[in-house]
């Protein structure tokens, strides 16, 4: 089933007993499993009949335990589980009898990165499981698409070299571009056509603390400036989850560009490996990849998954969970090498 087809599926009352969304659309999927909530829950508090589980702390036991509970006060329970592709063969199997006759009364929801059923547990449950594929919009007319179609919104629209620097300086992540759209919306109330000069006095983040002034600070190793911008955007309404998107982008930029580096890459092959194609983001990316330690950058990735992990499981304040992972990341960058 594509995402389009479930969404008016979910409108029209219609929900499948078993769920299972994948793909790197974490936002989308976010919004589909409130959808599905709202539809099987729509007068009183779900709370009382929805649980949450992850595939790395929980047992397939007591999450099929807990869909055959009876609900409490709705007519269904709702049960999700996340981050399912971690689940390894033999705990798939824990399933199977549950696949074959799923609780009527139960609507049982697991999100993954991939498709991580294995192949004859999906064969044997096919008749009973809806598979759904979210992905973020991909780089030319996807995003384009995404992009424009918010624009109209707002009356405006965006020249074609702004549209690529505004494309790649925010990535494909739907959320951050709502965001950020909203905020030059804003800034050229007047104008009709939003130029780059437009982009780079917002994005820059001249006048306020922005998500991309964070990424950079970070990518600098300056941990002050980090911790203030996490401060700042916070305060103002912006999601951890979606600051820890753009950091695990930046990341994952700074690695590819160590490797660009280390064989030599020019910066034009720079910007195709990156798939960048702004002189003055792939250049600020090839600076700070100079200064990061590879060490450094592989710890760095197991600091956002383990972030990724609390903002999932942990009952602490995410402010404090992103604050934490943004002086670790400090800490790794300016250690010297081992």
């Amino acid at each position: 089933m594509q995402a389009e087809e479930l969404t008016r599926s979910v409108s029209r009352g219609a929900i499948a007993r078993l769920y299972f969304f994948y793909g790197d659309n974490s936002y989308l999927i976010e919004e589909t499993i409130r959808k599905i909530s709202a539809a099987i829950f729509p007068s009183h508090d779900p709370d009382l009949d929805i649980s949450s589980f992850d595939a790395q702390v929980h047992d397939p036991s007591e999450i099929v335990q807990t869909a055959r509970t009876v609900p409490f006060a709705a007519s269904r329970r709702m049960v999700v589980v996340r981050r399912a592709h971690l689940f390894n063969k033999s705990q798939w199997e824990t399933f199977q009898k549950y696949f074959s006759k799923p609780s009527a009364r139960c609507c049982l929801i697991f999100t993954a990165e991939k498709l991580a059923l294995p192949s004859q547990l999906l064969k044997a449950a096919s008749k009973n499981i809806v598979a759904v594929q979210f992905q973020n919009p991909r780089w030319d007319r996807d995003i384009q698409k995404v992009v424009r179609s918010s624009l109209k919104k707002y009356g405006k629209t965006m020249n074609a070299d702004a549209l690529s620097y505004f494309i790649e300086y925010v990535g494909g992540d739907n959320q951050l571009i709502a965001n950020e759209l909203e905020k030059l919306a804003l800034y050229c109330s007047t104008k009709k056509t939003i130029t780059l000069g437009d982009i780079e006095e917002v994005l820059s983040g001249k006048h306020d603390a922005t998500i991309f002034n964070l990424v950079d600070a970070i990518g600098q190793g300056d941990m002050p400036k980090s911790l203030s911008c996490v401060n700042t955007l916070m305060g103002a309404g912006v999601r951890a989850p979606h600051i820890l998107g753009m950091i695990a982008r930046q990341i994952r930029l700074l690695s590819s560009a160590q490797e660009g580096l280390q064989r030599g890459d020019t910066r034009s092959q720079m910007g195709k490996r990156l798939n960048l194609r702004h002189d003055s983001i792939v250049s600020k990316i090839m600076q700070q990849a100079k200064v990061w330690p590879p060490k450094a950058l592989r710890r760095a990735f197991e600091e956002t998954f383990q972030t990724h992990v609390l903002l999932r499981s942990s009952g602490a304040a995410h402010k404090m969970i992103i604050e934490n992972l943004v002086f670790n990341l400090g800490s790794i960058r300016t250690q010297p090498p081992a």
